[in-house]
């Protein structure tokens, strides 16, 4: 009547007796076992003991007229879901919807979720440790390489202009055109390994944080780019109050990257558009961006940008070495952030990022 009188709707299959209760036990199942102290014959200690062998996840909740008297069921290592006093019977209702409703386990079950949990944390700790050690290598196997590479380079490019200087009478043209190509492709080389030894600088470098302003970073670097072609027709926007916190050395380095990508794909419009700016996506993030009304990309190739040595034009239609955005995402990813593009060929480009540490 009391669970009645709480709401429980549920079947009782009543038993006055330890036989009657072990017979009962032979039921395909019960969703709870509800027992007095003492069942005539047996025991509250036998009773839950009985029941965790049958069903060893199974609620058991005792009705007990001495709440405060320890329970026999001690004895037996097991311990009971709940226990209700006789005089709070209004307990009874909530203590059974809840133990039906949670999850439940024997001991046994539990240690080995456990011991599974615990041998998969420490396989995950030594995978982890495996994989910085195996990345710190690479690092150092990639800045050796690149820098040991550079040293046979200058000599190439260093005897060829010798050799340009002190045969240029005595070369017909198409010879001179060959060295001049050797010289041309061993600089390129040379930028290259540049690029890349800054490149693994950046992940090996700590990171100083502090208050940056973008908006005065974006400014600056226009600033040069301007002057750097001051007969270019462009339309320069920068939002004014875009100030977050980060590195500022590295996120200059992104700006530069990102706004001379800008610059540089818009050289053949007669009239540029550059924008930096910021809004809010559907999440409340703010997003930060360049956009201008370049050459633009095709956006099947869109995940390809963010590669070392990926380009989507060749070098006789915009000059590059494809470093550039793979280190602009290196740094926007160690700012916790993360960066997309949006294109189409002709329709200019869209760069947009997060910066983790400024929400």
């Amino acid at each position: 009547m009391s669970l009645a009188r709480d709401g429980v709707d549920c079947d009782i299959l009543a038993v006055s007796s330890g036989a009657a209760y072990l017979a009962a036990l032979q039921q395909p199942h019960f969703d709870a076992v509800l027992s007095d102290s003492a069942i005539p014959g047996y025991d509250g200690a036998e009773a839950l003991l009985a029941a965790r062998n049958r069903f060893p996840e199974i609620p058991f909740i005792v009705v007990s007229a001495s709440p405060g008297v320890t329970h026999p069921d001690a004895a037996s290592g097991e311990n009971p879901t709940a226990r209700v006093a006789k005089s709070e019977l209004h307990r009874l209702g909530p203590e059974l919807r809840l133990a039906v409703s949670r999850p439940q386990a024997s001991p046994d079950v539990l240690a080995n979720l456990e011991r599974k949990v615990a041998e998969l944390t420490a396989e995950v700790g030594r995978r982890n440790t495996e994989f910085e050690v195996l990345n710190k290598e690479l690092e150092a196997f990639s800045y050796s390489v690149a820098h040991d590479l550079r040293s046979p380079l200058i000599t190439i490019d260093g005897f060829t202009q010798v050799l340009l200087e002190n045969t240029a009478s005595s070369l017909d043209e198409t010879n001179r055109g060959h060295l001049e190509r050797i010289s041309i492709a061993t600089r390129r080389m040379h930028r290259l390994i540049n690029n890349l030894l800054d490149l693994s600088k950046l992940v090996r470098a700590p990171l100083h944080r502090g208050t940056v302003d973008l908006s005065k970073l974006a400014q600056e670097i226009l600033q040069t780019l301007r002057a750097g072609a001051p007969s270019r027709v462009a339309d320069l926007v920068v939002a004014e109050g875009l100030v977050v916190p980060g590195d500022s050395g590295l996120l200059r380095i992104a700006l530069e990257n990102l706004l001379s990508n800008a610059w540089k794909f818009t050289s053949r419009k007669d009239r540029a558009h550059i924008e930096f700016g910021s809004g809010p996506d559907r999440a409340g993030r703010t997003i930060y961006f360049v956009r201008d009304n370049g050459a633009g990309f095709d956006p099947r190739y869109a995940t390809k940008l963010f590669s070392p040595f990926q380009r989507l034009h060749s070098e006789a239609q915009f000059s590059g070495t494809g470093i550039g955005l793979a280190t602009v995402q290196r740094i926007i990813h160690r700012h916790g952030g993360e960066i997309w593009a949006e294109s189409a060929v002709d329709c200019g480009a869209g760069f947009y990022f997060t910066l983790a540490l400024s929400d």
